[in-house]
């Protein structure tokens, strides 16, 4: 990438990230998110951001995920082994598909880290808790049409509401950072859509 290209970009990009921080009351309303605080959300992740790359707490972040999915793909490998071992055919086949998962999930997030190259989006957005027993719980921010996965600090930080400006992987639908954007205001969550009647009809049947 030119530098001449670089620098303004950057420039404009701090500009419009304090034009949405809630720091300064003069410059954003009162009740406006502060992200500046949430790992992967501050000043100096913004200014790398901005230009389309990650900044370097967010490789180490990406780099310590992948470490996390590589431990648990080895559990998952040892535990199908010893089903193999027992006899356990039909509990060492799902063992396979959940070890087939993470393998997947640990190759994308290899590339990310590798490539380090950050796509945006532009929006309103809300927030999505998935509750699970066996893997942990997960967070999600859906703006525009994407779905994208939030660690459990910005989970807390954000506000349903916008605009917001996401940074994310877009292989892994994983967000690494973002900002607010000026105009910010608190927008109600969206109710939930009830399922149709034949929907409803399968779920029975």
């Amino acid at each position: 990438m030119s530098g001449e290209w670089i620098e303004p970009a950057i420039v404009a990009g701090v500009e419009e990230w304090h034009r949405g921080r809630v720091s300064d009351p003069t410059l954003a309303p009162e009740g406006v998110p502060d992200l500046s605080v949430v790992p992967g959300y501050s000043l100096e992740d913004v200014r790398w951001n901005c230009v389309g790359l990650q900044s370097p707490a967010q490789k180490r972040q990406a780099t310590k995920t992948l470490l996390q999915q590589l431990a648990g793909f080895g559990c998952v490998c040892g535990f199908t082994a010893l089903f193999l071992a027992h006899g356990a055919g039909l509990v060492a086949f799902i063992a396979l598909i959940v070890a087939g998962a993470f393998a997947v999930k640990a190759v994308l997030d290899f590339q990310e880290v590798r490539a380090g190259l950050l796509s945006h989006v532009d929006g309103d957005i809300w927030t999505e808790l998935h509750r699970d027993s066996e893997s942990g719980n997960q967070y999600f921010v859906h703006i525009d049409d994407l779905r994208l996965e939030i660690t459990k600090q910005a989970f807390g930080a954000l506000v349903s509401g916008g605009p917001y400006r996401f940074y994310y992987v877009r292989g892994a639908s994983r967000a690494v950072g973002g900002q607010v954007l000026p105009a910010w205001r608190a927008v109600p969550r969206p109710e939930p859509k009830k399922p149709s009647w034949w929907s409803r009809l399968t779920i029975q049947g």
